[in-house]
This record gives structure tokens, C-alpha cells and sequence, in this order.
């Protein structure tokens, strides 16, 4: 039987502290409502009081006024105290866990590193964990024994250089916080662009809906049934066997109660001639150079640039361009979904304000996908699917914990027969294939759907129905290589040098058409 593991969902600790959270939210709410109802109550007691002045029985509905006014004040306090408890609570566990993972992260770091020694050693590939938390703590240890080797003043120098670093990258992100990861993908695509490598331009966005279509240029593409082996067979219809080179899907799923919800896949890589299973091309940098310089494929080593540095900023553009070519309603309805790369493109441009002030985001689904860095929305629900060594998810960090509609399933088998050394240097856990077939069993198992009950119903909800599919390519515009900002500080004061000069030849010796200045001077005393 399929071994696979899942984090996050309704049963996990940040799955029971969101819900804390909304409980919190709840008794917020009904703190204001009592309030509100305490203020109206204790002024109709007011006028009750004086309209019963006469009446008998007006002692006990006075009375009964104002203990209904005092019980609703009561209440209202008492809701608000409890939810301010709860939210102290959970502030002080996330804290908690905080503290605790930073004092672990070096001694942890140290176990990843021997683990992945003895892996390395026996032939096995590395745990996606391991390599992930290299890349994430990896860089602060080596700059803290960088500062122990040079003493105080080498330390000061690195710190300074750090520090600048960060608030750049801060600035270019817009993003109070990152991540060493983040930070790392941020540092190195810098660098690599600056170097004029990996160019990152626009799109220019086509058609290409091949077959017979309705009157709208929508091609019949058979029914869902709501489930995941239906998701995984749509999502392949973004492959470039099917739907050509550099190409996405859109889909628009009729579902019986005649509403429509809307599809998008993205593909995996396409490293066009780069071999990723060979260890000599994949390494050498002038076949390196060579295949990373500019790039139409919108899915090649470029577009893994702009999706873990630039949070897929063109690919957010072009797919707003196409769900606007391909009629999708504001408002409406749509799942994100992708493989490897394109599960990285799913989450971040399902989060990009371009895409969520316009549509409804339901659901995001990635297969092998290194989108660890994205904060989905706690209302979107998130399945995710990924090998425990599968190594290019690791390339996004720590597998993070997930909340009550986000969830990750950790898929810790091959399939029987499956190829070491399929999908190359990301490992046999990469393959489309191998994690296509281990999903399937995945869900099948009684444990693994239990635990994701929540999602999967929710996807079935809005996964059952006739389904129709355009076809969009993306080309890539060349930006150009990025010129040296010193060269144009010296061209600029070139061309200045030159327009005086042309000035003066232009001027002849004199300064004044009257001729040399004339000076006047006291007389000399006699």
C-alpha cells in the first residue's frame, strides 16, 4: 500500500488555531450585536418606565427592562473578554512555535545535513525536507561563521552587506518579510539578470483552440465527475503533447445547476534543448549560458525566474489577457491548477490582486510543485500533491503547515516499477507519471481521504458537470540585455563633454561678441 502523509487540513494545529480564530471573530460580532441591543434596550426600559408609571403591574415590567438591558451589557463583555483570551492564546502559541523553531533550526539543519550525507552516500535520492531547510537556514549559518572567522570588524562589514541586502530585496518584493529562501531566489535572480541571463519580458498571448467549437470558440472536452483522477486528466491537457509548446488551458465546467465555473492549467518546465537528466549538460556553464539566455518558452529556466522572484508578474498579466479573450465573466467562478513550474504559477498568480479583485478564486491544485513560499488565501481551499524527495520542491523551502482548507499530501512511495532516474536531477518523485499514479492511490486510501474530506467535497461541488476548453500560447518578448547603470552615467557625461565643446568652437576665443572684457582700474598714486 501507497505510504503518503498529510499536513495541514481541519485536523491539524493551524487548521484548530484558524478555527480559534473565526470563533474569536464570532464572539466579536455578537459582543457588538448585544451592545447594540443593550443601548435600544435600556432606552426602550426608559420609556417603558415612564409610560407604566400608572400601570400596576409597571414595577415588575420595569424591572423586567432593565434586567433585560443588564443581561445583554453582561453579555456583550463577557464576549468580547473571551475572544480577547482566545486571540492572547493563539498569539502566544504561534509565538511559541516561533521561539522554538529558530532555536531548532541550527541543530536541525546539522541532522538534515548528515541525513542527506548517508543519502548521498547509499545512492538514494535526498529528502525534499533536507534540502529545503539547506536552502532556507543554510545561508545565515554560513554568513554566522563567515563572522566568527573574520572577527568583530569582518562581522560588522558582513552584517552591513546583509542588511542592505535585505532592505533591497524588501523594497523589490514590496514585501515586509522574507524568507531566507526567498531571500536566496531573490539575491540569485538579481544576479543572473543583471548578467543579462534568463531575461524576463512580457507575453504576447494567442488562440490556438484547435477541433470543432461552439459559437463562442469553446471546444467540447466530455464531462467531470468531481474527482481527482478527473482533475489529474484535465490538468493534462496543458501538456505541450496536447496542447503545443509554451501553451496553457483555460476550461469552463457547466455544472448541473447551470452555473459555470472556470479552469486554468499550467504545464510543467520545458527546458527545450537542455537535458535535464544529464548531469554533464546540466552543469556546465557554457551549455548553461548557452540555453539560459532569452527565451520565448514561457515555461522554461526564465519562467522559473520570474515565478520564484517576481511572483509570476507577467504570467498574472497574460492570463488576465486571456480569461478576458476567453469571455470568463468578472465575479465567476475559477481552480487554479498546475504541474512542477506551472503548480508554482497556479498559487502565486491565484493570489495576485490583478486576478482575486476580478474573480472568485475557489480552489487552488498543484501537483509537484514548488509554491512552499505563496500565502494562499485561509478562505481558498489548497490541495497540494508532492514526493517526501522531490527535489524541486524543495527549491521553495520547508513544506509549510497548512489551515483548515489547505492541505499537503507528502507521497513517501514510488510506484512499483517506477524509474530512479525519470525526470532527471528532480528525482524519480518528480515524474508526472509516477506522481499522477501515486495521487490516484493516494485518495484512495481510506486514512488520506478522511483527512481531506473537506477539500474533496468542496472540489466535487464545483468539479461535476459538462466541460469545454480553449487553448492559449505565450510567447515571450525579448526585454533586451540590461545595460550597466555606469555606462550611462558615462555616456551621459560624454555626451555633456561634447556639447560644450561644440559650444566653444562654435563661440570662437571670446565669451562676448563685444570682444575681450575690459577692465577698469583706480589711477596709481603719483
Amino acid at each position: 500500500m501507497l505510504m503518503a502523509s498529510v499536513v495541514g487540513g481541519a485536523s491539524s494545529i493551524q487548521g484548530n488555531l484558524e478555527e480559534l480564530e473565526r470563533g474569536s471573530q464570532f464572539l466579536k460580532d455578537i459582543a457588538v450585536r448585544a451592545g447594540v441591543l443593550g443601548a435600544k434596550a435600556t432606552a426602550w426600559s426608559g420609556a417603558l418606565s415612564f409610560a407604566t408609571l400608572t400601570v400596576p403591574s409597571g414595577a415588575q415590567v420595569r424591572a423586567r427592562a432593565v434586567e433585560v438591558s443588564s443581561g445583554l451589557a453582561w453579555l456583550a463583555t463577557e464576549s468580547y473578554g473571551l475572544a480577547e483570551g482566545v486571540d492572547f492564546a493563539v498569539a502566544g502559541y504561534r509565538q511559541a512555535e516561533r521561539v522554538v523553531e529558530e532555536q531548532m533550526s541550527s541543530l536541525m539543519l546539522a541532522v538534515s545535513g548528515t541525513r542527506m550525507l548517508g543519502d548521498l552516500v547509499t545512492g538514494q535520492d535526498i529528502r525534499t525536507e533536507d534540502l529545503a531547510r539547506l536552502l532556507e537556514d543554510g545561508p545565515e549559518a554560513v554568513l554566522n561563521l563567515l563572522h566568527v572567522g573574520f572577527g568583530p570588524a569582518g562581522g560588522l562589514a558582513l552584517g552591513t552587506v546583509a542588511n542592505v541586502t535585505e532592505a533591497g530585496l524588501k523594497l523589490i518584493t514590496d514585501n515586509p518579510e522574507l524568507s531566507q529562501t526567498e531571500a536566496l531566489w531573490m539575491l540569485a535572480g538579481g544576479v543572473v539578470g543583471t548578467a543579462g541571463l534568463l531575461r524576463v519580458g512580457r507575453y504576447d498571448t494567442t488562440n490556438t483552440t484547435k477541433g470543432d467549437t461552439d459559437a463562442q470558440g469553446w471546444a467540447e472536452a466530455g464531462r467531470a465527475d468531481g474527482s481527482i483522477a478527473w482533475l489529474l486528466k484535465h490538468q493534462e491537457g496543458s501538456f505541450p503533447e496536447n496542447a503545443g509548446e509554451s501553451s496553457m488551458q483555460v476550461g469552463r465546467i457547466t455544472l448541473d445547476s447551470g452555473e459555470e465555473v472556470y479552469t486554468v492549467s499550467y504545464p510543467g518546465s520545458q527546458f527545450d534543448d537542455l537535458d535535464i537528466s544529464d548531469p554533464d549538460e546540466l552543469f556546465n556553464p557554457q551549455q548553461l549560458l548557452q540555453d539560459f539566455g532569452f527565451e520565448e518558452n514561457a515555461w522554461g529556466a526564465t519562467g522559473m525566474r520570474e515565478g520564484m522572484t517576481l511572483g509570476s508578474q507577467h504570467v498574472a498579466d497574460a492570463t488576465v489577457e486571456i480569461l478576458a479573450e476567453a469571455g470568463v465573466p468578472e465575479g465567476a467562478k475559477v481552480i487554479f491548477s498546475g504541474y512542477s513550474q506551472g503548480g508554482m504559477h497556479a498559487s502565486t498568480v491565484a493570489t495576485n490582486p490583478k486576478i482575486t479583485d476580478v474573480y472568485d478564486v475557489k480552489a487552488v491544485v498543484t501537483y509537484g510543485a514548488p509554491d512552499h513560499h505563496v500565502d494562499h488565501d485561509p478562505d481558498t481551499i489548497y490541495l497540494g500533491f508532492q514526493h517526501i524527495r522531490d527535489r524541486a520542491t524543495a527549491l521553495s523551502g520547508p513544506v509549510p503547515d497548512g489551515g483548515v482548507n489547505h492541505s499537503r499530501v507528502i507521497l513517501e512511495d514510488l510506484p512499483a516499477g517506477a524509474d530512479p532516474d525519470e525526470s532527471g536531477a528532480f528525482g524519480a518523485g518528480h515524474s508526472w507519471h509516477n506522481l499522477e499514479e501515486m495521487t490516484r492511490d493516494a485518495v484512495a486510501d481510506p486514512v488520506v481521504r478522511g483527512q481531506l474530506e473537506h477539500q474533496l467535497q468542496h472540489l466535487s461541488g464545483i468539479t461535476t458537470g459538462a466541460v469545454a476548453t480553449k487553448t492559449y500560447s505565450l510567447q515571450r518578448r525579448d526585454p533586451g540585455v540590461p545595460r550597466n547603470p555606469l555606462d550611462r552615467i558615462a555616456e551621459g557625461a560624454h555626451s555633456v563633454m561634447q556639447d560644450v565643446g561644440k559650444n566653444s568652437r562654435t563661440l570662437g576665443p571670446t565669451t562676448s561678441p563685444l570682444g575681450p572684457p575690459r577692465i577698469s582700474m583706480p589711477p596709481l598714486p603719483s
